[in-house]
C-alpha cells in the first residue's frame, strides 16, 4: 500500500522525492520514491524519518537540504490520512512555491481515497479471521468425535485412513444425521493441510443468488446491495479443505463454475475479470442419489464424475445396531460432566435405556 501510494503522488504532483508510512500490527511498512529513477531515495527517507520524529509542530513545512544535490534545498510537507490508518506522507520539492493550495488538496484527495482502500482491506481481513476462527472452533470440537465399532464403520474409517494422506476429491453419501460433517472433518485432520482451513460451505442453507457470492466472492458494485469486495471460500481455503454439504442442491449454473474449479483450479469472482486460482481440496456431501439426478437432468454428469473420484458411504444407524451401546457410553460419559438442571425431570435409568434399545426394531 505505501509504495502505491507513492507513486500515485509521484503521478499527480510535482514531487522530487516522495516518502510514505504505514503502522500495520503495530509494524512500519514505509517506501520511498524519486523523480528521478537514477536517484537513490534513502537518503530522503532518513530525512523524512527525522522530521516525523520531530515534536516540533513547524516540521509540518520546513525546508531540508536535497540530499542528492548539495546546492539546492527542498521544501517539504507532512500529511496525515488519519488515525484509523495511521498512513502519513512526506512530500518534498525543489519548487518555492510548494506547497500550494493544489497541492494540498491533491495531496488530501489521495490519501482519503487511501484510507477507503485500507478500511475494505482490514474489513476483508476481519471477515477472513472470523470465518477461520469458526472453523477452527468447530474442528477441535468435533476431533476426535467419529465413534463405531461395526464393521461397516470400520470400513468408513479404514476408507478415511486411505483417502486423507492424498488430495483426492472426497464424495461423501448417507441420509441426513449420519454424520457427513463428522468424516469431512476426520479427513482433513488427518491429511496433510491439517494445518490450513476447514471452510464448510451448507449449499442449502444458501439463497441461490448468493451461492456464487459466497463460493467465489464478488466485487464492489457487482449487484445491488455489493457494498466492498468479499473474499469467497474457495479463495480463503486455498491451502487448506472446502467442504461443500449437500452439494446436490446447487443450481446448474453452479455446477459449471464448480465443475471449471475442479478441473483448471481457477475461478473469477462475480463481477471481477481477475482469473483466480485455488488449491483447496474439495470434499462434498449428499443425502441425495446424485446418480438419478444425472438422469433426470438436474445434475452435470461430468460434475458428479469429477466429485465421484473417491466415494464413501456413511449408512444409517439402523443398519449398524452394534454401534448404539457405544454411542450410548459416550454420550453418558459426556452427560455425567455437566452439571444437572436442579428442578430437571431424573434421568432415565441405564437398565431401562438398554432395555428399550434391545427390544426396539430401529426401523
Amino acid at each position: 500500500m505505501p509504495s502505491a501510494v507513492a507513486d500515485v503522488l509521484l503521478r499527480v504532483l510535482n514531487l522530487d522525492f516522495v516518502y510514505v508510512t504505514l503502522f500495520d500490527d503495530e509494524r512500519p511498512i514505509a517506501a520511498a520514491r524519486a523523480k528521478e529513477k537514477n536517484i537513490d531515495p534513502g537518503g530522503f527517507a532518513a530525512a523524512a524519518r527525522s522530521l516525523l520524529a520531530s515534536d516540533d509542530a513547524a516540521a509540518e513545512r520546513s525546508t531540508i537540504p536535497d540530499p542528492s544535490d548539495a546546492t539546492r534545498s527542498l521544501r517539504t510537507t507532512v500529511s496525515v490520512g488519519g488515525a484509523a490508518s495511521e498512513l502519513t506522507v512526506v512530500a518534498a520539492s525543489a519548487d518555492r512555491q510548494f506547497p500550494t493550495e493544489i497541492d494540498l488538496l491533491l495531496l488530501a484527495v489521495t490519501l482519503n481515497q487511501a484510507n477507503i482502500v485500507i478500511g475494505r482491506k482490514y474489513a476483508e481481513d476481519v471477515v477472513e479471521e472470523n470465518v477461520l476462527l469458526r472453523n477452527q472452533i468447530d474442528e477441535r470440537l468435533l476431533m476426535g468425535s467419529v465413534i463405531g465399532v461395526s464393521r461397516s464403520m470400520r470400513s468408513v474409517l479404514s476408507n478415511v485412513d486411505k483417502v486423507a494422506p492424498t488430495d483426492a476429491t472426497v464424495l461423501i453419501t448417507g441420509e441426513t444425521g449420519t454424520g457427513k460433517e463428522l468424516i469431512a472433518r476426520e479427513i482433513h485432520r488427518r491429511s496433510r493441510r491439517a494445518g490450513g482451513p476447514m471452510i464448510a460451505v451448507h449449499s442449502a442453507a444458501l439463497p441461490s443468488g448468493l451461492i456464487a457470492s459466497e463460493l467465489f466472492g464478488h466485487e464492489r458494485g457487482s449487484f445491488t446491495g455489493a457494498m466492498q469486495r468479499r473474499i469467497g471460500r474457495f479463495e480463503i481455503a486455498t491451502r487448506g479443505t472446502i467442504f461443500l454439504d449437500e452439494v446436490g442442491e446447487l443450481p446448474l449454473e453452479i455446477q459449471v463454475a464448480l465443475l471449471r474449479v475442479l478441473q483448471e483450479r481457477t475461478f473469477e469472482r462475480v463481477g471481477g475479470s481477475q482469473t483466480l486460482r485455488t488449491e483447496a481440496r474439495v470434499i462434498a456431501a449428499t443425502n441425495r442419489d446424485l446418480l438419478k439426478m444425472v438422469q433426470e437432468g438436474t445434475f452435470r454428469e461430468d460434475l458428479y464424475y469429477r466429485l465421484n473420484v473417491f466415494p464413501i458411504h456413511i449408512p444409517p444407524l439402523r443398519e449398524r445396531r452394534e454401534d448404539i451401546p457405544v454411542l450410548f457410553e459416550s454420550s453418558d460419559c459426556c452427560s455425567r460432566s455437566l452439571p444437572s438442571p436442579a428442578n430437571s425431570s431424573p434421568a432415565t435409568p441405564r437398565s431401562a435405556v438398554r432395555s428399550a434399545r434391545s427390544s426396539s426394531a430401529w426401523g
